[in-house]
């Protein structure tokens, strides 16, 4: 489904900023499988990120989604099959639109059907009835301006507009990190929910090793832009906290 091989990515090459962020990245991720991309500072786990998304091209080496060939696609052309959630609630919002208006957004994300779509009472109660599974009363609120939510409330509804429509490969960069524990908890497990209900290939950096058991079927720790493991289903059901401190020890202190 994802195949990433030989990816490198170097910045200001020629110079003396000269910065080698991933060298020879290969990884092949299975349709439906949550990786947990963890990792040091400067490890590499953004610039991978970045390069699937998008939002930088590699040097060399390729990246195929569904057989296709995407490295070299800027991050508006993919993102139609590919949605990413940011740390900082805010960024996957817009603040002064309404909540209705921001998933409007979401939908024209995916579809070439013009400005008008999102306008009428058939697309409010699709709205109303997809944000229900919150339990929040949000379906109540949909007039409300985005920007007065609370965070953990944005990053769920932010959560909610990447897979709105189709999709193919959902990308989650750290999105706990800014929230209390309640809320951090009910978005790592709406994400869980998400990702099993519609079969999504996905991946989630973060640096919080409890991730690693409580999420995902497949672990990826990267270092000095490499990836030092990758641990598939059945190694990863047998780890335990402790093990993940000892195994992690040498690199996240």
């Amino acid at each position: 489904m994802l195949q990433i091989n030989h990816l490198f990515k170097t910045f200001h090459p020629g110079t003396v900023q000269e910065v080698s962020a991933l060298t020879d990245i290969n990884l092949h991720l299975q349709k439906g499988s949550f990786t947990i991309l963890i990792g040091a500072n400067g490890s590499g786990k953004s610039t991978l990120l970045n390069l699937l998304a998008g939002t930088i091209l590699p040097n060399s080496g390729e990246i195929m989604l569904l057989g296709k060939p995407i490295q070299n696609q800027p991050a508006y052309k993919r993102s139609h099959s590919i949605a990413r959630i940011f740390q900082d609630p805010s960024t996957g919002t817009a603040p002064e639109l309404s909540l209705l208006d921001n998933f409007r957004l979401a939908s024209l994300r995916t579809r070439s059907k013009g400005f008008r779509i999102g306008i009428n009472d058939a697309f409010r109660k699709v709205v109303a009835s997809h944000i229900s599974i919150l339990n929040m009363g949000l379906e109540n609120r949909l007039d409300q301006r985005m920007g007065s939510f609370s965070g953990g409330q944005r990053q769920a509804l932010s959560l909610l507009m990447a897979t709105f429509d189709t999709l193919d490969l959902l990308l989650l960069d750290e999105p706990t990190a800014a929230l209390d524990p309640r809320s951090a908890e009910l978005v790592l497990q709406l994400a869980k929910d998400i990702i099993r209900e519609k079969n999504l290939t996905a991946v989630m950096v973060t640096h919080d090793l409890r991730h690693c058991l409580q999420a995902g079927d497949r672990i990826v720790q990267m270092d000095q832009g490499q990836i030092l493991r990758n641990i598939g289903p059945e190694e990863k059901a047998l780890l335990q906290f402790d093990d993940l401190l000892k195994w992690f020890s040498g690199v996240l202190t």
